[in-house]
């Protein structure tokens, strides 16, 4: 009788451990507008809550991080269940702490981008080695499009990267000069401007600037397709509740509130699965950043 009373114990502790592990979920982004983030977030967070109950999930919450180094410790120690950011951003965070590609989310209607070097189109630069001694501006450096992937184009083509303060500050010649705008849209007119020589953004991006300005424009080099936005699920996160996850989040697309929902929330169009699987995307993604760390910048 006594070891009967162990067993049911044991299954009713076994139970009641696992309804408290999935009766919270903890989504994370990096971001310095913590705010507006949460503003977003905060329809989906109802929305999911809904959808959940029937995976005993009772409450979801957005963590909104400004420390990179804080978020992957979060995702490590199990503080933090899933995590929305830029391809490469989100493996530099989520790798080292074990945390997987889950879904991909896609924004503004792309699931996959690319970035763009262009300058204008009456520019003596015809090729990315006339770049040397000039200047390109960059969006930020936590940017996969607008920064990362463009370094990387630029380090593969051989050429030496400089960091410039200031755009009014005098180029280092024989290298490419890089500032930071801190917007796609500070990017374009930089360049209109002639406040620099080229600019890098997302192929998106650049589409919509030439329909806005036809023929002014034209493209020196384009980097890899890589996945527009990712989804990360930590190390040992329930499987079960995952696959409801899954579930829930790439159906909302199929419907009116869905979609309003999911456009709330920093313009996302759907989520949905990688097509050629999570592993296989992860690789290609941790490949870029094995080649960017062996890019030397000055």
């Amino acid at each position: 009788m006594q070891s009967v009373s162990l067993i049911v114990s044991s299954v009713f502790l076994f139970f009641m451990s696992h309804v408290a592990f999935a009766s919270e979920i903890v989504f994370a982004t990096l971001n310095d507008n913590v705010r507006k983030q949460e503003e977003r977030f905060a329809q989906l967070e109802s929305y999911l809550e809904r959808e959940l109950r029937d995976a005993g999930v009772t409450n979801v919450t957005l963590e909104v991080f400004q420390d990179p180094r804080l978020l992957s410790q979060s995702l490590e120690n199990g503080q933090t269940d899933f995590y929305f950011d830029s391809p490469l951003i989100a493996a530099q965070i989520g790798a080292p702490a074990g945390a997987e590609l889950f879904l991909r989310r896609w924004k503004r209607g792309v699931g996959e981008y690319h970035s763009v070097i262009f300058v204008k189109s009456d520019s003596a630069i015809q090729t990315l080695e006339d770049l040397r001694g000039n200047r390109i501006a960059m969006q930020e450096p936590t940017s996969t499009s607008g920064y990362l992937l463009p370094v990387l184009v630029l380090s593969e083509a051989g050429l030496p990267l400089t960091e410039m303060e200031n755009r009014r500050d005098t180029p280092v010649s024989g290298t490419v000069n890089y500032v930071f705008t801190g917007d796609d849209k500070n990017t374009a007119l930089w360049v209109a401007k002639g406040y620099v020589e080229a600019g890098a953004t997302d192929n998106a991006t650049f589409a919509q600037l030439e329909r806005v300005a036809p023929d002014q424009y034209r493209s020196l080099a384009n980097s890899t397709e890589v996945p527009r936005q990712v989804m990360l699920k930590r190390k040992g996160f329930d499987p079960v509740v995952a696959q409801r996850v899954a579930e829930v989040l790439t159906s909302m697309h199929e419907t009116e509130d869905g979609r309003k929902i999911l456009r709330k929330f920093n313009k996302t169009t759907q989520f949905d699965h990688f097509q050629e699987g999570p592993a296989a995307a992860m690789a290609l993604i941790l490949e870029i950043l094995s080649k960017l760390e062996s890019v030397e910048l000055s």
